[in-house]
């Protein structure tokens, strides 16, 4: 089995974009899969994937402001922009 952890901690964000302030725009997120099964030396298998996804904010409905903002929340974010096509591929 693997497991997965996505860090979409570094975010981009606009100053002030009419009346949202710090209002996340860009997510620089990086997927890191942990096989159960280990090497033959004991260790485990791991892959690293990165990149960015930009976030369409052009109709904002439920602004959260920047410092109540958590991993995942812009992680689900970050997936609802990818797809679940996409995020089955960078997982896979």
């Amino acid at each position: 089995m693997i497991t997965y952890d996505w860090n979409c901690r570094t975010v981009d964000a606009y100053p002030q974009d009419g009346e949202y302030a710090d209002l996340v725009y860009n997510v620089h997120w990086r997927v890191t899969g942990v096989s159960d099964e280990l090497k033959p030396n004991g260790t485990t298998y791991y892959a690293d994937n990165f990149g960015t996804q930009v976030l369409d904010v052009s109709h904002v409905t439920e602004f959260i402001p920047f410092e109540d903002l958590t991993n995942e929340i812009v992680v689900a974010w970050t997936q609802g922009a990818m797809g679940e096509e996409q995020v089955a591929s960078i997982e896979a």
